[in-house]
């Protein structure tokens, strides 16, 4: 009840939160009533659990709490408004977790912060605009696949239309994996073809 909650106990549950990272979840600072919130409170909310950030009511969001945010975890870039998101913050996110680039809106992602996310984790591949993706990039991801490892499986989607059918990156799936896959990728998409016009 919230006639219970002391500064002591608010304080206490904002710092013994682990960081739970989830669209779905609400942080222990959601739940701290607003005469007890306090910037120290804020503060120790967002540096225990970057996502908190979700949470915390828009007066008491500044760069300095954003930049802690996403320097703890780079997915906090989820929660930052699209208008407070800046270069300085997408590379300190790109940094801490390269796949945060997701959360990059589209008309902010420029080749430089495509290859610096790139190169700290090749996966990070299928959210880089096609237009930024090069054969170089296809072949270091198609040298780095991984079966095992469901984050750095190969599939035919992962790759632009203009890469599927250039030369040396075909060369490249085919000395990794045969061209058997090849051939039945090829046939599962003329069959989506036939099915759906696509």
């Amino acid at each position: 009840p919230e006639k219970w909650i002391t500064s002591s106990f608010a304080h206490k549950a904002v710092c013994n939160c682990h960081r739970i990272c989830s669209d779905y979840e609400n942080y222990p600072i959601h739940y701290i009533p607003e005469n007890l919130i306090t910037e120290e409170l804020i503060y120790e909310s967002v540096m225990h659990s970057p996502c908190s950030l979700k949470d915390i009511p828009s007066n008491y969001i500044t760069k300095e709490l954003l930049l802690l945010a996403v320097s703890g975890d780079g997915t906090a870039l989820k929660f930052v408004p699209q208008n407070r998101i800046s270069k300085n913050l997408i590379g300190t996110a790109i940094s801490s977790v390269p796949s945060s680039i997701q959360f990059v809106p589209e008309f902010k992602l420029t080749k430089e912060i495509c290859d610096m996310a790139f190169h700290a984790d090749p996966f990070v591949f299928k959210w880089i605009p096609e237009k930024y993706i090069t054969r170089e990039m296809c072949i270091t991801v198609i040298e780095n696949s991984c079966e095992e490892d469901k984050n750095k499986q190969l599939s035919i989607e992962l790759f632009p239309d203009t890469m599927r059918n250039d030369r040396a990156v075909i060369d490249a799936l085919i000395k990794k994996i045969g061209a058997e896959q090849i051939i039945e990728w090829n046939n599962n998409l003329l069959q989506r073809i036939e099915m759906y016009g696509e």
